[in-house]
């Protein structure tokens, strides 16, 4: 792991201009010079070769493998072994009641992935318990779920009753960025979080190897998410000597995944992208001011009207007074040719977003390590499953 860690780190800071360029919001690509090959290929794509390497990292490296020397590298960092030769354990009936059919497969496949539970299980940031409900039925072990939403840990107390766990399984509404969080853990328990965010898993690390847990399964997710710095800091002895720095906008590139949307999902998206571009067009020419304006966030809603109430809503948000006789439709045209190079030129930048992801996650497995853990990292899902599929796991030696 040290030496994966070492490649990807080194690869990071060696590329850190492509990666940590925010495409959307600019016109000069000069930038990219000296990488005119790869850059060539890119703006050569289709749009249904840019969707389906939007959804592929190994297969968009593949595809800029002879004009990006460093792209086998990247792919050969970004390769994680899938679970295997573990044990399929039939679930209760009806345990799934009212779980969306992707959460439910990544339960499923999560709670394979942990195998045999042993210990007492407490599950970081558990929702309504689903994970910790259907482990400590399967296993009969016990099970307390903490959960800073008392709404979604009501749930979990009536799920665990209709099933009748309540002498099993406990939920307890509970911050688990705060000292509280730290009294439920101890030497004998197995702590368990599928897709805790950002700050939220740090925290169940350093929490779970200061209480010396036994065992410490979770998957990250939302990298960027509650931190408490405007920058990552690493926890790794190997990740603080890093010269590499992450801001928090950054960090959301490690989440650029196309997969488990929908196709009407990414046509909206898209042309709400491609509008936004086309209004920042507009205002830099009305303000004459050459720099991106970033607007709020705008409900998918606005789709059933057009471009022009598009532009009188973000005006509106902006403070802006907007000229009559504009030439909306000149505007739009712009913003569509935009965002067809803004989606070229960003598959560039996701050449990393899976290199980045894995630097995170190997910093976290680096520190158990050095706490005094076994670590191993895996694939418990597929892609099409959930993007965010890496699993670690810890056991103290």
């Amino acid at each position: 792991m040290l030496s994966r860690f070492h490649t990807l780190n080194s690869l990071l800071i060696k590329h850190q201009q492509i990666w940590k360029t925010p495409v959307f919001q600019i016109f000069d690509f000069s930038y990219l010079a000296e990488h005119e090959t790869a850059v060539q290929l890119l703006l050569s794509l289709s749009d249904t070769e840019v969707e389906r390497l939007e959804s592929d990292d190994l297969a968009l490296l593949c595809r800029l493998e002879k004009d990006f020397p460093d792209a086998a590298a990247i792919a050969q960092c970004i390769r994680f072994a899938e679970i295997d030769n573990v044990q399929q354990i039939d679930p209760p009936k009806f345990w799934n009641t009212d779980i969306p059919g992707r959460k439910e497969q990544q339960i499923l496949a999560f709670s394979t992935a942990l195998g045999s539970i042993e210990d007492p299980l407490v599950e970081w940031c558990c929702g309504k318990q689903h994970l910790g409900r259907l482990l400590a039925e399967q296993h009969q072990r016990t099970a307390i779920g903490l959960d800073i939403d008392a709404g979604l840990i009501k749930q979990a107390q009536n799920l665990a009753e209709k099933r009748k766990l309540q002498a099993r399984v406990s939920s307890v509404c509970c911050d688990v960025l705060s000292e509280q969080a730290e009294s439920f853990i101890d030497a004998s328990k197995h702590v368990i979080a599928l897709h805790a965010c950002g700050g939220l898993h740090s925290c169940l690390v350093q929490t779970a190897a200061k209480k010396r847990a036994t065992r410490i399964s979770f998957s990250p997710c939302c990298y960027h998410r509650f931190l408490d710095s405007p920058e990552y800091q690493a926890l790794s002895e190997p990740g603080r000597l890093s010269t590499l720095k992450i801001n928090q906008e950054e960090l959301r590139l490690a989440v650029r995944e196309t997969q488990t949307a929908s196709t009407g999902e990414t046509h909206k998206r898209k042309t709400l992208q491609a509008w936004r571009l086309g209004f920042d067009a507009l205002q830099r020419d009305l303000l004459k001011v050459d720099q991106y304006l970033p607007i709020p966030a705008i409900s998918p809603q606005i789709l059933q009207t057009d471009f022009k109430c598009f532009c009188e809503h973000a005006a509106r948000l902006k403070g802006i007074q907007l000229t009559a006789g504009l030439n909306y439709s000149h505007y739009l045209e712009s913003g569509r040719e935009r965002f067809h190079l803004y989606q070229r030129m960003e598959l560039f930048r996701m050449v990393f977003r899976r290199a980045l992801e894995s630097w995170l996650v190997l910093d976290k497995a680096l520190f158990l390590e050095e706490q005094g853990y076994r670590c191993e990292i895996r694939q418990f899902c597929a892609a099409e499953v959930s993007p965010r599929n890496l699993l670690v796991q810890a056991r103290r030696t």
